[in-house]
C-alpha cells in the first residue's frame, strides 16, 4: 500500500506539477480556509501554501483512502516540501513590468529581465493602485465608469463623452438618482461601444440606461484597485514577501501586500495627451 501511495505520488508530481499558485482565487486551494487573513496588528497573513496543488491534492485523497497514514519517508519528506510558509519569507520590494495578466497573479518582469509571479492574497486583502489614461474606446463590456453628463428622460445626450474614469466601486457607495436635463456624476457598468457611442447600465432610478456620443480621442482615467483592469506593459511596484522560486516549475515569486500599477502614456497616444488638456 505504501508503494503505491508512493507512486501515485510521484504521478502526481510529475504528471500535473503546476506553476506556483497558478490557480490562486477566492476559493484559493492553497489557503486554509478557516485562518483569518490578517494579524492582530493588520499584517497579512498567508497561511501555508503549496508549491503544487495537484500534489498536495493527491496526498490529501489517498489519506481519507487510508493509503497514506504519515509513516514513510519517502511520502511525507516530499510533502512537506512541498509546503511553502510564506509568512516567514523575507519581505522586500520590486518593480518591473506587466507581461501577463491572470486570475489573482500578476506575471511581470523585473529589470534584469526575470520573470516573477505577482500573487494576491485570496482573501482580497492585498492593496492595489492602478492609475493612468488609457483610449475610452477600448473599455470593456461590464466596466464600472464615472463621469459628468447631462442627459435627457430618454438617458440620452447629444453632448460627446471627452473624459471619465474607471473606478473600483466600494461596496457601500449609492449611486446617486439622475434627474432629466441637469449635469450630474453618472456612475455605470459599460454596455457596449459601437458607432462611436457608449452605452451605460446605470442604476439611478427611472434612467437605467445611458447613451451618448464618444469622442474619437476621449479618455478614460484609471482609478481602479482590481488587477484585472492591469494589462501587459503596466509599470509595477510590488511589496511582499520574496520567494526566490525552486527550480524550473516554480520561479520567483512575491506575495504581495501592495501593488502599485501605472498605466504609461504609449508613443502613439498623442490624442489621449490631446485630450487631457481640453
Amino acid at each position: 500500500m505504501r508503494r503505491a501511495c508512493f507512486l501515485a505520488l510521484v504521478v502526481a508530481q510529475f504528471a500535473f506539477a503546476e506553476v506556483l499558485l497558478a490557480q490562486v482565487s477566492s476559493n484559493s486551494p492553497y489557503a486554509k480556509k478557516d485562518e483569518p487573513p490578517l494579524t492582530a496588528d493588520g499584517k497579512i497573513n498567508w497561511g501555508t501554501f503549496y508549491k503544487s496543488a495537484a500534489l498536495e491534492a493527491r496526498y490529501q485523497q489517498l489519506w481519507q483512502m487510508g493509503a497514506c497514514r504519515g509513516t514513510n519517508p519517502r511520502i511525507e519528506v516530499p510533502v512537506s516540501q512541498n509546503k511553502l510558509d510564506v509568512n516567514k519569507l523575507p519581505e522586500g520590494s520590486v518593480e518591473g513590468q506587466v507581461v501577463k495578466v491572470g486570475n489573482g497573479v500578476l506575471t511581470i518582469k523585473d529589470k534584469d529581465r526575470r520573470e516573477i509571479n505577482v500573487v494576491l492574497h485570496p482573501a482580497g486583502v492585498t492593496k492595489v493602485e492602478l492609475t493612468g489614461p488609457m483610449p475610452a474606446a477600448a473599455l470593456k463590456k461590464g466596466t464600472t465608469i464615472r463621469f459628468e453628463a447631462k442627459v435627457d428622460v430618454h438617458g440620452r445626450s447629444e453632448e460627446p463623452l471627452v473624459k471619465l474614469d474607471v473606478i473600483t466601486p466600494q461596496k457601500s457607495a449609492k449611486p446617486a438618482t439622475i434627474r432629466p436635463n441637469s449635469p450630474a456624476i453618472i456612475v455605470g457598468q459599460v454596455i457596449d461601444i459601437r458607432n462611436k457611442m457608449i452605452r451605460v447600465k446605470v442604476q439611478s432610478g427611472a434612467i437605467t440606461r445611458v447613451m451618448m456620443p464618444l469622442q474619437e480621442n476621449a479618455v478614460a482615467n484609471l482609478e481602479a484597485s482590481d488587477i484585472s483592469l492591469s494589462a501587459p506593459g503596466d509599470l509595477v511596484e510590488v511589496k511582499g514577501h520574496l520567494w526566490q522560486g525552486d527550480g524550473t516549475k516554480n520561479g520567483p515569486a512575491v506575495f504581495a501586500s501592495d501593488v502599485v500599477l501605472k498605466r504609461p502614456l504609449s508613443p502613439t497616444s498623442e490624442a489621449i495627451s490631446q485630450a487631457n488638456f481640453r
